[in-house]
C-alpha cells in the first residue's frame, strides 16, 4: 500500500502505469478472498448476510496488524511473543490507542482520494490506469475496515461501561413475613 501510495505521482505526473501483470494478481486475490468469505460464512457456518459482512470487516481490520507481527518475527527473531490484551483491557490510554488507527485512517484515505484520482485523471480510459485505480481502492479497504471495527469497539465499550458504572436502585432484600411464607 505504501509503494503504491509512492507510485501514484509517476503515474498522475509522468504517465507511467503499472502494467496489468502486476496489479492482476491483487485484484485476483481480493475476489478469492471474498468469495472464500462468502461461501465460508454462508454456507459452513450458516451466518446471515450482514453476520458475513462483519466477519469480512472484522479479517480485513487485522491485516496490518498480522503483516507487522510476520515481519516482526522475520525480522526480529530474538524477540519472544507477547500477548496482547483483548476486549480493551490493555494498560494504553487513550491516547496511544487512537494514534494506531489515526495512521490507518490516514492511509485508508489517502489510498482512496488516490483511487478516486487516477480514475478521474483517466481521460482515455486506460485499462492500466483503471485496474491501478482498483488495486488503490482494494488496499484502502483493509485500513478503512480498521477504521470501521474500531468506531464499533469503542461504542461498544462506551456503553458497556455506561452500563457497568450504574448504580443498582434498590440492593435490600425485602424482609418475608411468616404470614406470606410458602411453608404454611
Amino acid at each position: 500500500a505504501f509503494l503504491s501510495l509512492a507510485w501514484v505521482p509517476v503515474v498522475l505526473f509522468v504517465g507511467l502505469a503499472i502494467p496489468p501483470v502486476l496489479t492482476a494478481p491483487l485484484v485476483a486475490a481480493f475476489v478469492i478472498n471474498v468469495l472464500h468469505n462468502i461461501l465460508l460464512y454462508r454456507v459452513r457456518v450458516k451466518a446471515s448476510l450482514l453476520d458475513t459482512l462483519g466477519a469480512a470487516i472484522a479479517a480485513m481490520s487485522l491485516q496490518l496488524t498480522v503483516a507487522k507481527a510476520v515481519y516482526d518475527g522475520f525480522v526480529k527473531d530474538s524477540l519472544p511473543f507477547r500477548r496482547t490484551e483483548k476486549g480493551g483491557n490493555s494498560g494504553k490510554d487513550t491516547r496511544t490507542k487512537n494514534a494506531a488507527i489515526r495512521v490507518e485512517i490516514c492511509i485508508g484515505l489517502l489510498l482512496l482520494a488516490s483511487a478516486g484520482l487516477v480514475r478521474f485523471m483517466n481521460v482515455d480510459q486506460e485499462l492500466n490506469l483503471n485496474l491501478f485505480a482498483l488495486t488503490l481502492l482494494i488496499q484502502a479497504v483493509p485500513f478503512l475496515s480498521a477504521t470501521v471495527m474500531h468506531s464499533i469497539e469503542s461504542s461498544r465499550s462506551s456503553r458497556f461501561m455506561a452500563l457497568t458504572q450504574r448504580q443498582p436502585t434498590s440492593t435490600a432484600l425485602a424482609p418475608v413475613s411468616a404470614s406470606t411464607s410458602a411453608w404454611r
